[in-house]
């Protein structure tokens, strides 16, 4: 039959969960009986929203952190804004982290954890190099940072001192000491120098040995210096302990530290002059010592050994000697013969026996490679049948 004037209505529209109710009614028309105000449900879930939600992975920088996400719902409706998270970490090791994503009218909550792991960072803490005269009080123990993050210190840097007692002129190793939850430390030790004064020091000699030409016409001298004290001496470079003319040489090839007895060192220089200063303790006043390079001074063999005229009385070809000392790397002991493996031993000031690479060079002696070492000073035993003698050198 003809539907003619028939009509229906479905009722109200539902976008949001969970719905609601629908009331649709049917007008017959003509030929069809009216249904009126019938009720259906309208049923909507709530949805998934797409949650990601990320941890930390660092090394401390003494700034928060903690978890971050996204949300995202139908059509890419960002949802961003229901995530939260309880907690943010500074401090090593970091830990765990809960968040919670609240959906709504239309979605589904959603609560996880993630982990914010916090490494530590390094730093490096080195006592400050000390020097005083004998007769001075103990100086304040200063420490350098390498590493520290923002405005971080260390807790309580501590030292310990080697020999323990502080008494009299010498060398004291002082050895930072500092723990910090945040920092992986590396603890670097310096030295206190307590020159001696006072009645019975003697100066530090110098003297040249001899001079030779390089292939890129600059020259070479080796210097010697004499501590006739019976502790060493700290001079630094600067105006006690210097070269002239200045721009002759680098002031970086001065020794420093002058152990008891003798030692030498090299220089490269450009120039037909160059003087070396040092000005150091006599008894109860500073005396100065200057040694000069000319058109005249001795030449170098040719072996590289050093021209037996112009040495000192006291310190012939034929002693065992060490050279250069100070140094950065390498030192050389005059052997004549090849000592066996085991007759050269390097220790440090604690007792403790380095592994160090020797090398047999017929025409100069022994070469020893202080280069893996840390920066201190070291003894060098011989003991040979000929020889037993213990040297002192500074590892730069």
């Amino acid at each position: 039959p003809d539907a003619a004037g028939s009509s229906y209505n479905l009722g109200a529209l539902f976008t949001d969960a969970s719905g609601g109710a629908a009331n649709w009614t049917f007008t017959g028309g003509t030929n069809y009986n009216d249904q009126l105000l019938e009720t259906v449900d309208i049923i909507i879930n709530k949805a998934d929203a797409e949650v990601l939600v990320k941890g930390y992975t660092g090394t401390y920088d003494a700034t928060a952190h903690g978890a971050s996400g996204t949300a995202y719902g139908v059509n890419e409706v960002d949802l961003t804004n229901g995530l939260t998270y309880n907690i943010e970490y500074t401090d090593y090791p970091g830990g765990n982290v809960i968040w919670n994503f609240a959906g709504g009218t239309n979605y589904l909550d959603e609560s996880g954890n993630v982990d914010i792991a916090i490494t530590k960072a390094l730093l490096i803490i080195t006592a400050d190099l000390k020097a005083i005269k004998e007769g001075e009080n103990m100086p304040a123990i200063t420490y350098s940072f390498i590493g520290l993050v923002g405005t971080d210190i260390p807790d309580n840097p501590t030292y310990t001192m080697v020999p323990a007692i502080f008494n009299g002129a010498g060398v004291y190793t002082i050895c930072p000491e500092a723990n910090d939850n945040n920092y992986d430390i590396t603890l670097v030790c310096d030295s206190l120098y307590v020159n001696p004064w006072g009645p019975g020091t003697k100066k530090i000699r110098s003297y040249l040995y001899c001079v030779t030409e390089n292939e890129d016409g600059s020259s070479k001298a080796i210097f010697g210096w004499i501590n006739d004290n019976t502790v060493p001496v700290y001079v630094p470079r600067g105006e006690n302990n210097y070269f002239a003319p200045g721009e002759a040489a680098d002031s970086l090839q001065l020794p420093e530290l002058f152990p008891p007895g003798s030692g030498t060192f090299e220089v490269t220089y450009s120039g037909s002059t160059l003087t070396w200063t040092i000005n150091s303790y006599e008894s109860d006043h500073t005396s100065s010592t200057t040694t000069g390079v000319n058109q005249n001074s001795p030449k170098c063999t040719k072996s590289g050994q050093i021209a037996a005229a112009s040495i000192e009385p006291d310190l012939q070809p034929s002693e065992l000697k060490v050279y250069p000392n100070p140094t950065n790397g390498k030192v050389t002991i005059n052997f004549q013969d090849e000592p066996g493996t085991n007759e050269v031993m390097v220790l440090d000031i604690l007792g403790r026996t380095h592994q160090v690479e020797k090398t047999w060079i017929p025409s100069s002696g022994l070469e020893i490679n202080l280069t893996n070492v840390v920066s201190g000073l070291y003894l060098i035993k011989v003991n040979t049948e000929e020889t037993f003698k213990t040297f002192r050198i500074i590892k730069q």
